[in-house]
């Protein structure tokens, strides 16, 4: 299984179903190749320097360490104060690689039928995901979880299921793979999660 790190609190927010866009640097369009995949999302072991936080509307009060470590933190798109736990170091949940696609400028045209991008509409309520030839996904509400300027690229995450437990196992950095045996913990944890889901919505 391959894997991404992100910083905290960018990871938890996409087990939390926050963040469904990870925004990275043009090397990033070759994930394309893995649309319809699992990816794992690792918790990198250093936090995001707080003035980043400042620049995508965050701030975390004070410092988590740890798997089992807390952190509090404000984000306009929650609408409010939060405690959530942010691991550290750690795998905290797999998602599907929906579609990966460039950030483009306002005055690019689409000349191909099947090109996908990114592009910011202000008139029209900000961020759109172009997805097909005339058909436009809204999601200006993902703004404060990334970096959306032109020449960047944006995945689309869906199928999110945070692990029950995190587990704990070092990074890299772009895209890495998870060996054998930590791929086979996270699909413990995975499995953990389902039967616990199944367990609260039964009668």
């Amino acid at each position: 299984m391959k894997a991404l790190t992100l910083w905290q609190p960018y990871a938890t927010a996409i087990a939390r179903g926050w963040k469904r866009v990870e925004t990275r640097p043009p090397w990033a369009m070759r994930l394309g190749k893995l649309v319809g995949t699992d990816l794992a999302i690792h918790a990198a072991v250093r936090e995001v320097p707080l003035a980043a936080l400042r620049a995508y509307g965050h701030v975390t009060i004070g410092r988590p360490r740890g798997c089992s470590a807390s952190a509090r933190y404000f984000s306009p798109a929650l609408h409010g104060d939060v405690v959530v736990p942010l691991p550290l170091g750690c795998v905290v949940a797999v998602a599907r690689i929906a579609a990966v696609m460039p950030m483009v400028p306002l005055e690019y045209q689409a000349q191909l039928a099947d090109e996908q991008y990114v592009i910011d509409v202000p008139e029209q309520g900000g961020l759109h995901a172009r997805l097909c030839w005339g058909e436009y996904e809204l999601i200006e509400d993902q703004r404060p979880w990334g970096d959306f300027a032109p020449g960047r690229v944006a995945v689309l995450l869906d199928h999110v299921r945070p692990l029950a437990n995190p587990v704990a196992m070092r990074g890299a950095q772009q895209l890495w793979t998870l060996n054998s045996v930590a791929e086979a913990m996270v699909n413990v944890e995975l499995s953990l999660a389902e039967a616990r889901r199944a367990r609260d919505e039964a009668p």
